[in-house]
């Protein structure tokens, strides 16, 4: 989380998911493409409209 110039304040989500089979089954075949939800725009002032992935390798 970090507080824009402007008054707002920006929230970065990460999610940890066991396979890209997974991601597909929530998302569909765009994976790179953000999901949301209708509530989301009583909420969201801006929001950003691709997704990036990781892999992650954990020891």
């Amino acid at each position: 989380m970090r507080d824009l110039s402007d008054g707002r304040t920006e929230v970065r989500t990460f999610s940890f998911w066991t396979s890209r089979d997974d991601i597909t089954a929530f998302a569909g075949d765009g994976i790179g493409i953000a999901v949301f939800y209708p509530d989301d725009d009583r909420y969201l002032i801006d929001r950003e409209t691709t997704v990036d992935h990781f892999d992650v390798v954990r020891a």
